[in-house]
């Protein structure tokens, strides 16, 4: 991984220039290390998210990419650039959208599961049977909902490099703001897994509070993409 300490980022650094190629390469890198992140976290590993490394790329690029990974909505200097383009706004929107429709989706199946799950224990019967059902049942929807996403983070990364390709001045742009975004979301689907983990395994405890800790989580992660996404533009 590059050991390069970034200097305070400008709005001139914004406008350095960048080959297609590494542009390209840059964000297959970032993509590449979030998909693998994501099949981690789907997969149930335990351990730190792995670092991302910067391969191949000059220095000046990867210098971009170690950036720190803060929330880039608040980033005065990214927004003061100007240079992220119309069609980018397009995609991130979109993408916004898609994300938000799926965690309110993923909601509501989680809080139907929960409910039918406290409905069983109170009715007594086979519990242990229950619970592995219920489990199965929370494990697929949060497994499903990864695998979505992963399939829109590698469209992002196609429509980033169109974008890419036309406007040469807002590489730089495009490709903080990426890093930035794909790091967000390796940290919320990492926070959700463990939120889904948490509530099989005290479901019993929480009995109804089990519902409203589910809805919480979701609700709250959507509210966070919607914020995340909508305070670029």
């Amino acid at each position: 991984m590059s050991t390069i300490t970034p200097p305070e980022t400008s709005v001139d650094d914004f406008e350095r220039e960048m080959s297609l190629e590494d542009f390209e390469k840059a964000v297959d890198q970032v993509c590449n290390h979030a998909t693998e992140t994501f099949a981690m976290i789907s997969s149930g590993a335990t351990g730190p998210v792995p670092t991302i490394t910067f391969d191949g790329l000059p220095d000046e690029v990867a210098q971009i990419l170690a950036e720190d990974m803060g929330d880039v909505a608040t980033d005065p200097q990214l927004k003061a650039s100007g240079l992220l383009p119309t069609i980018v706004g397009i995609a991130l929107n979109s993408h916004k959208t898609r994300t938000v429709n799926q965690l309110e989706r993923e909601k509501r199946e989680s809080e139907s599961a929960t409910t039918a799950h406290v409905k069983r224990i109170k009715q007594g019967g086979n519990i242990d049977k229950a619970q592995q059902d219920f489990e199965e049942a929370i494990d697929k929807t949060a497994n499903r909902n990864i695998a979505d996403y992963t399939k829109r983070e590698m469209e992002l990364a196609g429509q980033l490099k169109k974008a890419g390709a036309a406007h040469p001045k807002a590489r730089p742009a495009i490709l903080l703001m990426y890093s930035k975004l794909s790091g967000f979301f390796v940290r919320l689907w990492d926070s959700l897994k463990r939120a889904f983990t948490t509530l099989v395994r005290n479901v019993k405890k929480l009995m109804e509070g089990a519902v409203k800790f589910i809805a919480d989580k979701l609700g709250g992660a959507a509210k966070a993409v919607g914020k995340f996404i909508g305070g670029l533009f």
